[in-house]
């Protein structure tokens, strides 16, 4: 049995008809955070050559010779730098004219080189081990996963059993130091709003979102159970997040599992607490702001607006966008598990987003992602303009304004 694909008769149907559907309009190529960073991929070439492949192989196959074929896929046709180097960020499926999934096929090739060959770069396999081993990418002990939260008033599900919200924390948020100030800012907020909430502590591991992507495929079905498993021992109506991969994932992906649970991210919430009334914000920021679209909470779920709109709700001036913005926003660089991979120096994607940060001559980046305001927070420093522009996450933004 073949795990993911290593074959080009390993693509469905579907997939393979995608190759013939391609108008080579360039769209994809447009709007590729990786081919713009000057990687080796580019998605109008990956679907070009995927067809060339089929059609030199398809005679073959058709003789039922097929194995007789010595060009591979993999390597010989798609090198294993073009597969690694997608952040699965949905820019080249969002704007292609004729729906071809770009992303399937290379998460599909990634799980054939990880699953069967064994074959996934150092620091990726160190990810995946700290996954499985200690429940978390970063490696750090478990047992630190709620040290953010001390001093605050935290309450935990173990104790309260019943919640309306659970509020999921998430990696990031748990062990970044970055980014736990977001976590203690939402807490700072619900108490605020009277909101009834509960985290899960040391029940929480990571929902294994970064495997998945990187193509470890049987871990991330591991860690899914688990975590459902969990979360079925407790009664509450609806889980925040901080996180956009956590948000997709367990709002969208653990339903495959059994697990249907009502997922929303932090700015929503966060905008129905506003307009509502249940807490009052002053407009104190007097920076020149400008808000960077995570991909995974805007064109893979289709949340642009509400971001938006609680940026505006603290500032002075509303805020400016960057060129690219909304469905045709460029990738901070870190999803599709390349949070956890090097990148050469001048192929970095955060990069390549901080130079259209810049052209707005923005103070202030707004970010709703803990990889985003990671690699936005990394990308200021490396051009030097720590004193110039600030990163912070939308609840941070609130929590101060409060």
């Amino acid at each position: 049995v073949t795990i993911g694909v290593g074959k080009i008769e390993d693509f469905t149907w579907p997939q393979l008809l995608d190759l013939y559907a391609c108008t080579e309009c360039g769209r994809c190529q447009d709007n590729c955070p990786a081919y713009h960073s000057g990687k080796e991929l580019n998605p109008a070439l990956l679907i070009h050559n995927l067809k060339e492949y089929l059609n030199e192989k398809g005679p073959w196959l058709l003789k039922g010779e097929g194995d007789k074929f010595s060009k591979k896929l993999i390597g010989d046709t798609i090198t294993e730098d073009v597969i690694w180097a997608c952040t699965t960020c949905l820019g080249c499926v969002e704007n292609c004219p004729v729906f071809i999934e770009h992303v399937d096929d290379i998460v599909d090739m990634r799980r054939y080189l990880v699953m069967d060959e064994g074959n996934v770069s150092p620091e990726a396999a160190k990810a995946l081990e700290n996954m499985e081993n200690i429940g978390n990418p970063w490696g750090l002990p478990h047992q630190n996963r709620i040290k953010w939260a001390e001093g605050l008033d935290v309450p935990l599900m173990s104790e309260k059993k019943e919640a309306e919200y659970l509020y999921w924390v998430g990696c990031a948020a748990s062990y970044d130091l970055k980014n736990q100030n977001v976590a203690r800012s939402l807490v700072k907020i619900l108490n605020a709003a009277g909101v009834d909430f509960a985290v899960l502590g040391l029940e929480e591991k990571c929902t294994g979102d970064s495997a998945r992507r990187i193509g470890q495929e049987y871990l991330f079905q591991m860690m899914a159970e688990a975590n459902i498993e969990t979360l079925k021992k407790y009664k509450f109506q609806k889980i925040i997040t901080t996180c956009p991969h956590c948000f997709n994932t367990l709002g969208n992906e653990y339903k495959d599992f059994g697990g249907d649970f009502e997922v929303i991210h932090h700015s929503i919430l966060l905008n129905e607490l506003i307009e509502s009334g249940k807490i009052s914000v002053n407009k104190n920021v007097s920076k020149k702001v400008t808000y960077h679209d995570a991909c995974y909470l805007g064109r893979h779920n289709e949340v642009f607006e509400q971001p938006r709109q609680v940026v505006k709700s603290v500032t002075n001036d509303g805020m400016v966008e960057m060129w690219r913005n909304r469905r045709k926003g460029l990738c901070c660089g870190a999803g599709g598990g390349m949070m956890w991979m090097d990148e050469e120096p001048d192929k970095r994607v955060n990069l390549v987003r901080f130079a259209d940060v810049e052209k707005t001559e923005a103070e202030l980046v707004a970010v709703a992602c803990p990889f985003c305001n990671i690699m936005m927070d990394d990308a200021r420093k490396v051009r030097g303009k720590e004193n110039e522009v600030d990163v912070k996450d939308i609840a941070e933004l609130i929590a101060e304004a409060l």
